[in-house]
Formats: C-alpha cells, sequence, structure tokens
C-alpha cells in the first residue's frame, strides 16, 4: 500500500483500476462509487498525471560561479557578466553566435580597387583581406564580370525610370 503522504490521485493502484473500470464503460459516478471517491477524483485520476518536480527542467546555472542563476548572454550571470575579463573567457554558447573577422560599424575606409573577377579565388582573397583590415568590402571600380551591369549603368537607367 502506498504511502498516506501521497494524493489519491497520484496512487498508481487507483489510477490503473479506474481506468480499468473506464474501459469497461462505466461512467464516472459508477467508479466513484467503486473506488470509493467523489467524481472530481475519478475525474483527476483518468486525467494525465502532471510530471514530478524530480521531472522538471533544472535551471540553468553560472558557467563561472556556478551558484547564480542564468540569465546573461554566454551563460552567465549577471554579477559574472559585468566583469569584462570573465566574459572574455566565455564564448556564445548559442549556435548563431558570432564567429570568424567582426564586421566594422562606422565609417570604414575605401579599399583599393582590384582587378581580379568576381567568385575568383583571387576575388574572394582580395575580400578576406579587406574584412581583416577593417575597409569596405566593395569598391566601386572593382573589376565587374562580362555582361553584368555597371553600377553607373543602372544608377542612369534608375534616374530614367523615375523621371518618365
Amino acid at each position: 500500500m502506498c504511502s498516506p503522504s501521497i494524493p489519491l490521485y497520484r496512487r498508481p493502484d487507483l489510477r490503473q483500476r479506474a481506468a480499468e473500470l473506464r474501459a469497461q464503460g462505466l461512467k464516472y459516478v459508477e467508479i466513484a462509487k467503486v473506488v470509493g471517491g467523489s467524481v472530481a477524483l475519478v475525474q483527476r485520476l483518468l486525467a494525465p498525471m502532471p510530471p514530478l518536480i524530480e521531472t522538471l527542467p533544472r535551471p540553468m546555472w553560472c558557467r563561472h560561479c556556478g551558484r547564480a542563476k542564468v540569465n546573461r548572454p554566454k551563460g552567465l550571470c549577471w554579477t559574472c557578466s559585468m566583469s569584462p575579463a570573465i566574459r572574455e573567457r566565455y564564448g556564445p554558447i548559442s549556435p548563431n553566435g558570432r564567429r570568424g573577422v567582426p564586421a566594422p560599424r562606422g565609417n570604414r575606409p575605401k579599399a583599393e580597387p582590384t582587378t581580379a573577377t568576381p567568385g575568383s579565388d583571387a576575388k574572394i582573397e582580395v575580400l578576406a583581406q579587406r574584412a581583416e583590415r577593417g575597409e569596405r568590402l566593395w569598391h566601386p571600380r572593382d573589376h565587374q564580370a562580362e555582361g553584368s551591369a555597371k553600377r553607373v549603368e543602372v544608377r542612369v537607367c534608375r534616374v530614367a525610370i523615375q523621371s518618365r
């Protein structure tokens, strides 16, 4: 027999007996008489059982101190995330975290134009060097592929269309 501290609706023997009686086609009132409880108890016995506390997910703890709950990016608590030295030690835990060379923001110096054709290994190398130096990736006078519309031509077309 189960311990008296367990609620009646959690007792496996009563749950099983109520399910068997319901499968036989008995109504809730009839099952309540057999089980020795109310209709509300029978409804709880036949309802899906909520998870026990042990099965619920536990909160994440800080990756650095391990004492506080995580509430900041990188899996850190508020106190640890306020220290720049600690923040630098831990990378992002999100799969969308930043990788590679960070893209500089604001005014960036213009790069020198290149004669490398778009899509070639040489052009990709030039773009990588520009990114590492923090320069703009594209220059208006970069080499254009044959048959591609020049930027100047596109601008002229837009002006011509808008003026009609």
